[in-house]
């Protein structure tokens, strides 16, 4: 959905960092070039080089997976603070887990260099930490995206919750899912707040 989000404030290069089996869907929603994660570090950070040659620096990057590889060269491939230059990383754990990891969520000792420079006033790029909160904007932003009639949202299954759950889990975190995996509930299920 970043993509699609991307596309409708009018971001013209959208660059994904994806695998070879799911770097199509990305495409078709919008991204415009991708990069193949799987092939190691130095190689994702010399495409986002090569990408910054061609392109120019990004305006924006999203890191959803906490990805540091290519912290230690962002001052080459991000644009400055004074340019607008933004790093928003979604926060969150490192493993695939549902069992809370406390100590999973701390950061890398990169991430923290990087934040920790921006706390103190030393960073030549903003950073943003995007944690799940009420955000008043997000329906009518929503609404318009669909509206757009370029909203598509990939499907890998619809598994039942009460019998499918374990699937559903196993799938997600084994990485074996190319779209969202959705649980439904029974037709029958009534809410707490419509049993009122």
């Amino acid at each position: 959905m970043a993509i699609q989000w991307a596309k409708l404030f009018g971001a013209k290069n959208i660059v994904v960092t994806a695998s070879p089996r799911s770097n199509q869907p990305a495409l078709k929603v919008g991204a415009t070039d991708w990069i193949d994660y799987t092939k190691g570090e130095q190689n994702e950070v010399k495409e986002f080089k090569e990408f910054v040659k061609a392109s120019g620096k990004f305006d924006l990057i999203v890191d959803a997976v906490r990805d540091v590889s290519f912290h230690s060269n962002l001052h080459e491939i991000l644009k400055s603070k004074s340019e607008g230059g933004k790093l928003s990383v979604v926060a969150g754990s490192f493993s695939k887990s549902h069992t809370p990891h406390y100590l999973d969520m701390l950061p890398s000792l990169r991430f923290a260099r990087t934040f920790g420079r921006f706390l103190i006033g030393l960073s030549s790029f903003n950073i943003d930490l995007i944690m799940a909160k009420y955000n008043e904007t997000f329906g009518a932003d929503f609404k318009k995206l669909v509206e757009s009639g370029t909203f598509h949202l990939r499907v890998d299954s619809v598994l039942d919750f009460y019998t499918q759950h374990q699937e559903a889990y196993d799938k997600v975190y084994s990485d074996k899912n190319v779209g969202k995996v959705i649980l439904t509930l029974a037709k029958g299920f009534k809410s707490a707040a419509s049993a009122e």
